[in-house]
């Protein structure tokens, strides 16, 4: 304030970058080196009324040298910089001013502004920060995953396939009917049935080979493509799904806990409505218990009708289901080891003479060289840490955004 604002170079700048004063905010320092009568000029700039900003000007009173050599600390500063104002004229009569004088006052409004702006820009910031995590995310997943997650997916999608695999039940009973007694089903309609619901199995593992033996083939490139064309699904998978015919079991108590269960659920859904009445059925069981008959339970109630006249048809559903249950279990195990030990790690006997001579895998330097085969990509490799330290960033500021003000 000791000298003309017009010849200073702080004003020059702002000015020349905010030709408005919509962005700048005037602070006003050494009141204490005005002589008198040089106060009302910056009175007019204080007020407004000569040099405009849209955030109007501030004024502070630092400490003075004598104040500086006693080591004063900052609240004592402040402390003095306010009594300053409240007892040098004119600004201590300008009363309309009071809260634009002192440092704590230029701090309060700077906090305010900057609040405001944040606000203002923060869901914005949101917006692109969650909108660039996500387009990194899928830039680490679009790099070549490795060949271990492929079969894993590959091995989860074929027993699901199989796990899946519908039972149709249709006239497979009566065609299979030629000379027996009453209530005799033929074992060749349950295997019938049992055919239904593994037609399929071959062609969910063939898938399941065709996937994993494609990702070998593509992992290991052109240098082994001549070497593995000799595999096929075939031999490996045709042995284990004969197997399956005919059914053949001996796990006699899973295949009867799964065939009572099915037998039960099968026999609830066919029950008449009125033994669904829940009062009815307590009644009656009530009434057997006070002759003598104790522990009868809900399900024992539905022999009083007799027979059902499905019921050669509801055993033959029960027992297809449980042998089901106890093949598909077999299978989804046994497929996939079957095609990691005679195919997988045949790959790994068939190879390893031809990796030690073509690939120059017994010499000295043998470490260094396979390390060299096997690393990935150094682009890819650059590239993915480029990416897992960017969403790492982007991670750390959208949670420091989302957090803002919370």
């Amino acid at each position: 304030m000791r000298d003309d604002i017009d010849n200073q170079g702080a004003a020059d700048l702002a000015h020349t970058e905010d030709p408005l004063g919509e962005r700048t905010i005037g602070v006003l320092t050494k009141p204490d080196t005005l002589q008198r009568g040089e106060e009302r000029t910056w009175m007019k700039i204080l007020e407004g009324s000569s040099h405009p900003l849209k955030h109007g000007y501030f004024m502070m009173k630092q400490a003075s040298p004598e104040e500086l050599e006693k080591r004063m600390s900052f609240e004592d500063a402040r402390k003095s910089e306010r009594e300053w104002f409240q007892t040098n004229a004119p600004w201590k009569d300008m009363s309309n001013f009071h809260n634009r004088m002192g440092t704590r006052n230029l701090t309060k409004e700077l906090s305010r502004l900057l609040g405001a702006v944040i606000n203002q820009a923060l869901p914005k910031l949101c917006k692109m920060s969650k909108e660039s995590l996500q387009q990194v995310s899928h830039d680490i997943a679009a790099l070549p995953p490795p060949v271990v997650k492929t079969l894993k997916v590959s091995f989860s999608n074929a027993a699901l396939h199989i796990r899946d695999s519908g039972i149709i039940y249709g006239e497979n009973i009566q065609k299979s009917i030629t000379r027996e007694l009453p209530f005799n089903v033929p074992f060749r309609a349950k295997v019938a049935l049992v055919e239904q619901f593994y037609a399929d199995w071959h062609r969910y593992c063939q898938t399941c080979f065709d996937s994993i033996y494609g990702a070998t083939l593509t992992e290991l490139q052109m240098l082994v493509d001549h070497h593995f064309t000799q595999f096929n699904a075939t031999a490996l998978l045709d042995h284990m799904l004969k197997l399956e015919d005919p059914p053949f079991t001996l796990n006699d108590h899973y295949f009867a806990t799964y065939r009572d269960k099915y037998l039960s659920r099968y026999k609830e859904a066919r029950q008449p409505p009125d033994f669904i009445d829940g009062q009815a059925v307590r009644d009656a069981l009530s009434a057997l218990a006070a002759i003598g008959l104790d522990g009868l339970k809900d399900a024992d109630l539905a022999r009083l009708r007799g027979p059902d006249p499905y019921e050669e048809e509801l055993t033959v559903m029960a027992e297809t289901s449980a042998y089901f249950h106890v093949s598909y279990k077999r299978i989804i195990d046994n497929i996939p080891r079957i095609i990691d030990h005679d195919f997988l790690h045949s790959i790994g006997k068939k190879i390893q003479d031809m990796m030690i001579q073509d690939l120059s895998l017994g010499a000295e330097d043998a470490t260094e060289r396979a390390g060299r085969y096997l690393a990935e990509d150094d682009q890819v490799r650059a590239q993915r840490q480029v990416w897992l330290r960017k969403k790492e960033r982007l991670t750390i500021i959208q949670n420091k955004l989302f957090n803002f003000g919370a």
